[in-house]
């Protein structure tokens, strides 16, 4: 995975378009970004600190799974919106579409022998992607399968047992 400078969203191979795939919290609560060249298919990332907004001045979301409130959070260059619930190691997100549509992403994460994974659920396109993680931002984000329905059944109580299942029919 190559690593790329603050908002230079070019590759470094070819100085294709880059697009973002995900952004993913790693171990030292910083939030890495992957990026795929669209041209010759390089994976980049960008690890930056997150800025954690104070409660008062946030959009109050509660998590959907323990109903607590979660931790809003924003990153330098993204016009998304983040919430976190640490409790359920779950993550939403409000991404602009277009002009003036938002979309809500919902990205549960979970460990299965060690590796971490996500399921990331795209709740207006009724879509859903599982990836593996790098623990490493030298290491490649891995797509594993994208899905054409949600998974409503899935929680942070049982990800831990469905997920191999998935992986293993995927």
């Amino acid at each position: 995975m190559i690593k790329m400078n603050k908002l230079e969203y070019y590759c470094l191979i070819c100085s294709g378009e880059l697009i973002a795939l995900s952004a993913n919290p790693i171990e030292d609560g910083q939030i890495m970004t992957h990026f795929q060249c669209i041209s010759c298919q390089a994976d980049h990332c960008y690890v930056e600190e997150p800025y954690i907004h104070p409660p008062e001045k946030t959009p109050a979301y509660n998590c959907k799974f323990c109903n607590q409130s979660c931790k809003y959070f924003s990153l330098k260059d993204d016009w998304s919106d983040y919430w976190r619930c640490d409790p359920c190691d779950t993550h939403y997100s409000q991404v602009l579409v277009g002009s003036d549509t938002m979309a809500w992403e919902m990205d549960m994460y979970t460990r299965v022998k060690g590796i971490k994974f996500c399921l990331r659920q795209f709740m207006q396109e009724k879509k859903s992607r599982l990836e593996q993680i790098p623990d490493n931002p030298d290491d490649t984000l891995i797509i594993i399968k994208d899905f054409d329905h949600l998974f409503p059944d899935v929680n942070p109580q049982n990800i831990q047992e469905k997920l191999p299942i998935y992986i293993l029919f995927s």
